[in-house]
């Protein structure tokens, strides 16, 4: 029985991400690919994680990175600088407030009429920005 050719096994972990992404939940392809790192090429992990944020309505044109070791998951860096915490099996997104690491749930209606709450380079009160527990 001859062996498969490297070529063919890489080719095959990508047909496989493939069958994932079409016949899985999108959430769940996307905590098998952040959960393999290996298994997957770094841009894939990028666009899981940017796909997710846009279908949460989150303003991120592209990710430029998803940082696993933050204790509450893993968190995707924006382009703009702005962190999101994903909460994968929650299927939701929080703001991770950079001054204090305090992480606070994203809500669209929020974001629509006061956008800059959720502006990273802004202090707010703590007031202005309700904290849940994750």
């Amino acid at each position: 029985m001859p062996m498969a050719s490297a070529e063919t096994t890489l080719s095959n972990r990508h047909a496989s991400l493939q069958m994932l992404r079409h016949f899985i939940a999108p959430t769940s392809a996307a905590l098998v690919a952040l959960s393999l790192p290996g298994d997957c090429r770094p841009q894939e992990i990028l666009d899981l994680a940017r796909q997710y944020l846009q279908r949460h309505g989150v303003p991120c044109l592209s990710v430029a990175k998803v940082d696993d070791t933050y204790d509450k998951g893993h968190v995707a860096i924006c382009q703009d600088g702005r962190e999101w915490l994903l909460l994968w099996i929650e299927n939701e997104v929080a703001f991770v407030r950079p001054q204090t690491r305090d992480v606070y749930r994203w809500q669209r209606e929020v974001f629509a009429s006061n956008p800059e709450i959720y502006d990273h380079r802004t202090d707010y009160p703590e007031r202005i920005l309700v904290s849940d527990d994750y």
